[in-house]
This record gives structure tokens, sequence and C-alpha cells, in this order.
């Protein structure tokens, strides 16, 4: 798990992982702990 790398993604496999992104657009918001 790399907590650095983690705050620079906005999306992973589909996934958007950064809350702001997710609710500036209206993405479902999954946290990258889930999937990282």
């Amino acid at each position: 798990e790399d907590h650095a790398l983690a705050l620079g993604i906005n999306t992973h496999a589909g996934n958007v992982i950064c809350k702001g992104v997710s609710e500036a657009f209206g993405y479902e918001f999954v946290p990258p702990e889930q999937i990282l």
C-alpha cells in the first residue's frame, strides 16, 4: 500500500477514488483502500 501514490490518483480500474472528483462530476466514490 502506497499512501503517497493514492493521494495523487483520481481513477483506477474504472473507479473514481478521489472524493472531490467524484462529487464534482457526479460519480460514485470508491475509497482507494478498497481497491488498491
